[in-house]
């Protein structure tokens, strides 16, 4: 593997260029959440169709889980909110929610930079792009939270989950997770 080069710091930036790294990191950090509750979403939709099959085996509950990771993981936005609703939530008023979310990540993935383009170029126009980003960010942030509660309430119920059962299935796939990290970073 290649070695990285060191990553440098410029602490010397006029107010300009400031405030154009922060509108670059505040759309890194909008995505990210976007990408956050996406991912959310696939792993509550995931476990409320692995639940759905009764499987009670823990090792081909494990391999199903992740057959169906898989399948979600590959969905679009769009399709993974349709099977979401329909085995999740049908609650309308998040729906509504989740339909704008998706309309808003696609507009700030797409055509959030050419549709500010002008805006890029004032101190003015950058405090609006700042804006508009830390609103998504709370509006993406507050529906994965939401999400999250509704794994834990609708999904662990299905499953007929104790809190503990619960808690003690979401530690294990954390705990696996820190175990790939720690052996990639032993091979770097």
């Amino acid at each position: 593997m290649q070695e990285r080069p060191p990553i440098s710091r410029e602490d010397d930036l006029d107010d300009e260029d400031y405030q154009v790294r922060e509108v670059y990191a505040q759309f890194g950090l909008t995505v990210y959440k976007a990408q956050v509750l996406e991912k959310g979403i696939v792993t509550t939709t995931t476990f409320a169709e692995a639940v759905i099959t009764g499987e009670r085996d823990p090792d081909r509950f494990a391999e199903l889980y992740d057959t169906l990771w898989e399948a979600n993981y590959a969905l679009t936005l769009g399709p993974l909110l349709k099977k979401f609703r329909r085995l999740v939530e049908n609650d309308p008023k998040l729906a509504a929610e989740l339909n704008a979310a998706l309309k808003a990540r696609n507009r700030l993935a797409h055509t959030f930079f050419w549709e500010h383009a002008e805006d890029f170029m004032s101190v003015p126009g950058r405090e609006d792009m700042l804006s508009e980003l830390l609103l998504l960010l709370d509006r993406f942030d507050d529906l994965d939270k939401r999400i999250d509660a509704l794994t834990h309430e609708r999904v662990r119920s299905k499953a007929g989950w104790s809190l503990d059962q619960f808690s003690r299935e979401v530690d294990a796939h954390v705990s696996a997770a820190r175990e790939r990290i720690a052996e990639r970073e032993a091979r770097t």
